[in-house]
C-alpha cells in the first residue's frame, strides 16, 4: 500500500484507528496549478465587476419619482464619461441622467415609460476603457447616424447632429404689469409631435389680451405642464422642447404632396 510516499507492507494489518493516525501525519498535498489559475482568474473578474447607476433626486424633496422617457444607449453600447445615457421627466422638471466615468452598458433594467423612484437601479454599468474593436465600432455608429439625415437639407438641426437639450417654454409676459396670469386656451399640438422654429405651439387669454407662444426653436414637444383652461401664470413652464432631436420622417411629406394633387385636379 502506498500512502502520498510512503510505503506500507502488505503483510501490515492496520484497523481504522491506526490508518486515520497515520494520515494525520502527512502534509497537505499542494493545489493543483489548474485550480490556482481559477482562482486567481476569479478575483480578476470580480475587480471589473458591474456596478448600478440609480436614480438621481430630482432637485425638490417632493418630487420622489419621475418615468423613463427615451434611453440613448442599449445594452452593450460602450460609453464616455459624460455620454447622456437616459432622459426621465416628472410632471415639472426633465433630468439627463449621464455617465460618470467611460465603461459598457450590461443590462437596462428600467424599459420606457417605467417608474423610476430616487436611488432605484437604472442600469448596470462596467467601468473601464473601451476595446480596440470596440471603440471602432461605436465610433462607427455616429458616423451612420449622421449619414442617414444626409437627404433632408431642410433639418440642418438633425442632419448635422447636434447636442439634444430639453428646452423648457415659459409663460411670456402679457404687454402690462398689472396683467400677471392667463388661461390655456388652446394647445397646437400634442406630447410627442415635431414642432419648427416660429411654430405657433399653444394660445393664452387674458380679459384684455390673447398672447400666442411660438416655438423658440426646432424640435419634438416632450411635455406639456399646463393643460387647457388652466391658469398660466407669467414665467411659470408651459412645457418642453427636446431640442436637436431628428424630424420624424415623413412629416414634411403630406404638405408638400396636397398642393401637388390640386393642379391635377382643376382641369376636371
Amino acid at each position: 500500500l502506498a500512502l502520498r510516499g510512503l510505503h506500507v507492507q502488505p503483510t501490515a494489518s492496520l484497523g481504522p484507528a491506526a490508518a486515520r493516525g497515520l494520515c494525520s501525519l502527512l502534509p497537505p498535498a499542494p493545489l493543483p496549478e489548474r485550480a490556482v489559475r481559477r482562482l486567481a482568474f476569479g478575483r480578476q473578474v470580480r475587480g471589473f465587476s458591474a456596478v448600478a447607476i440609480k436614480t438621481p433626486g430630482f432637485g425638490a424633496e417632493s418630487i420622489t419619482e419621475g418615468t423613463i422617457m427615451e434611453w440613448k444607449v442599449k445594452a452593450g453600447d460602450h460609453v464616455k464619461k459624460d455620454d447622456l445615457l437616459v432622459i426621465i421627466e416628472t410632471d415639472k422638471v426633465s433630468i439627463d441622467v449621464k455617465a460618470e466615468e467611460d465603461g459598457q452598458i450590461v443590462e437596462i433594467l428600467l424599459k420606457p415609460d417605467d417608474t423610476a423612484e430616487v436611488g432605484k437601479p437604472l442600469c448596470t454599468f462596467k467601468p473601464g476603457a473601451a476595446t480596440a474593436g470596440a471603440a471602432a465600432s461605436t465610433a462607427a455608429a455616429p458616423a451612420a447616424k449622421a449619414a442617414a439625415p444626409a437627404a433632408k437639407p431642410a433639418e440642418p438641426a438633425a442632419a448635422s447632429g447636434g447636442e439634444v437639450k430639453n428646452l423648457e417654454v415659459k409663460t411670456p409676459a402679457f404687454g402690462a404689469e398689472s396683467i400677471t396670469e392667463g388661461t390655456i386656451q388652446e394647445w397646437k399640438f400634442k406630447v410627442g409631435d415635431y414642432v419648427k422654429q416660429g411654430e405657433l405651439i399653444a394660445a393664452i387669454e387674458t380679459d384684455k389680451v390673447t398672447v400666442e407662444v411660438n416655438a423658440p426653436e426646432s424640435g419634438v414637444l416632450t411635455a406639456i405642464f399646463l393643460h387647457a383652461d388652466e391658469t398660466a401664470q407669467v414665467g411659470v413652464p408651459l412645457c418642453t422642447i427636446n431640442v436637436g432631436a431628428a424630424q420624424p420622417s415623413g412629416g414634411a411629406a403630406a404638405p408638400a404632396a396636397a398642393p401637388a394633387a390640386a393642379p391635377a385636379a382643376a382641369p376636371a
